[in-house]
């Protein structure tokens, strides 16, 4: 399910995962988390083409533990930019993600 980034409900979130439905949405900047784990991914010229970080989001009794894929969006004839997804995949590549995005 790729959702708009409107929508963040942590709540919704643990319901999607506890009923085994994958999602993929784009992260608004002001959410507050703890990483769990951070790496990236880098160009031969050193440069981040991913990052991954599984998150937990805490909101009262919720805890919902996540993956945040970060990666450079490169429009032509526009200024790259540092977008960040997230899911409750961790399985599928970071390349698949992103493509789901896209799409949706």
């Amino acid at each position: 399910m790729a959702l708009d980034r409107a929508y963040i409900n942590y709540e919704k979130f643990e319901e999607l995962t506890e009923r085994n439905v994958i999602y993929v949405t784009k992260m608004k900047k002001s959410l507050k988390y703890e990483v769990l784990v951070d790496c990236m991914d880098m160009s031969p010229e050193g440069k981040m083409e991913y990052r991954e970080q599984v998150v937990v989001f805490r909101k009262g009794c919720i805890s919902h533990i996540a993956r945040i894929i970060t990666y450079v969006d490169i429009k032509k004839g526009k200024t790259p930019k540092l977008v960040s997804l997230l899911t409750n995949d961790f399985d599928m590549p970071m390349e698949t993600l992103v493509a789901i995005y896209r799409r949706r």
